[in-house]
């Protein structure tokens, strides 16, 4: 892709994910004021509960069919229809299995038909509008992947917000009802269009199960991806308190806006790390380093942001929220983390080493949950910052240590070859 091209489809990804950004934050503030502290505390951790389990429910199904859509685009319809096939039998089943879960164990204090629809909505309405965004932009079409997730944002805020105007309040459990029923019917609308673009196939999903093992090599590393960002969320509100996790989450959506225009490029650039790497596998290494300066001052600018913004953070939520303002600014630095580690990540992912990127972030991930274990209990929600800020910090070092190992390592390859 041109200069001129990659900035282009930078604009449309920034400007989708600025149309979710501002849908989320609404959703955020509604749901920050209407559910209150403990309640907005038990559906983030809901959420960052039914996050944890999301890439075992499509076996990766969103990598997987951009990679074979990089290599065969004239099977685009059929590898879809099969993805998409795999995604909502999934979600079924991991949804089952979440709410079974949390009637044995309760891990967050919440009644089990809210786990269940918010799994529903999360993880077959929103995941099938990434999936519709992503089969787009292996055609080179960077729109579907920009607003698709918007869309369905867009939709639960907008039905939340109909039942409580039109109730005078929302409880819990009118809330998930409304979750889930929005987002499945703007992902099936999202579906019907996509369909009507790329030709409707019947679907194969044996031959996506086929590849389980790269699947679950995918939905592994996507986990423990979500372990080190989600599962502090999860573990305050059992070892602490859904008040605590309230505040926490509340900062952590913060953070997550802040991250949205770094994210926009990650987006636009993630179909060029496969291409790059069927050239060679030092190439995305490459492409991962030409980006690191201007992402970097990107993600440093939203850090300072964050942290001198703070203070106004407690008018929007409401008085309640004022601990929000010393959560955020001790976490305005995971930004720049996630920046760093998110460039090295995709560039090995895109050099075919999915397994590396896997290996360290399950590390990473334990090393988190063990670290949570011991904090939270002693320190509530400084133990959870504490061990958020190092499990960014340490992956960013350990998968950069890859990368640059991977282009070593293909140098000396080339240099004996060539003697």
């Amino acid at each position: 892709m041109s200069a001129g091209g990659l900035a282009r489809s930078s604009s449309w990804s920034f400007g989708g994910q600025l149309a979710r950004a501002a849908c989320n934050a609404g959703l955020f503030v509604v749901a920050a004021r209407v559910l209150g502290v403990d309640g907005f505390g038990g559906f983030a951790s809901c959420v960052a509960l039914v996050a944890l389990a999301m890439p075992f429910a499509n076996l990766g199904a969103i990598s997987a069919m951009i990679r074979r859509n990089a290599h065969h685009p004239d099977d685009v319809a059929v590898d879809y229809s099969s993805a998409l096939a795999v995604t909502v039998l999934g979600g079924v089943v991991v949804a089952g299995l979440l709410t079974a879960a949390n009637e044995l164990f309760a891990p967050i204090g919440m009644p089990s038909s809210v786990v269940f629809l918010i799994a529903i909505g999360d993880l077959i309405g929103y995941s099938s509008s990434f999936l519709s965004g992503a089969v787009l932009q292996s055609r080179d079409s960077i729109l579907g992947t920009a607003f698709f997730p918007a869309l369905v944002t867009m939709g639960r805020l907008a039905g939340v917000s109909l039942t409580w105007y039109l109730a005078g309040g929302v409880s819990i459990g009118e809330w998930a009802i409304s979750y889930a029923a929005w987002s499945l019917a703007i992902a099936l609308l999202i579906v019907v269009a996509v369909c009507s673009i790329v030709g409707f196939a019947r679907p194969r999903p044996v031959s996506f199960l086929r590849q389980w093992r790269e699947g679950l090599m995918y939905s592994v590393g996507l986990s423990a991806q979500g372990v080190y960002n989600d599962i502090d969320k999860v573990m305050l509100a059992g070892l602490a308190s859904l008040g605590s996790a309230g505040l926490y989450a509340a900062a952590y959506r913060l953070i997550d806006l802040a991250f949205v225009p770094m994210r926009a490029v990650l987006s636009v650039t993630y179909v060029q790390f496969f291409r790059a790497g069927a050239v060679g596998v030092e190439r995305p290494v490459s492409l991962a380093t030409s980006l690191l300066r201007p992402s970097l001052a990107l993600s440093a600018l939203m850090s300072l942001l964050l942290f001198f913004g703070a203070d106004l953070f407690p008018l929007l939520l409401g008085a309640e929220y004022a601990d929000v303002v010393w959560i955020t600014r001790m976490l305005a630095v995971i930004p720049v983390l996630r920046t760093l580690h998110y460039l090295a990540a995709d560039s090995l992912t895109g050099a075919g080493k999915q397994n590396v990127r896997t290996a360290w972030q399950i590390a990473v991930a334990a090393t988190n949950v063990v670290a949570n274990l011991v904090l939270i209990p002693v320190w509530g929600v400084y133990g959870a910052i504490v061990s958020s800020i190092a499990a960014d910090l340490g992956l960013a070092v350990v998968l950069w240590w890859a990368a640059l190992r991977l282009v070593r390592g293909a140098n000396r390859q080339r240099a004996v070859v060539g003697t």
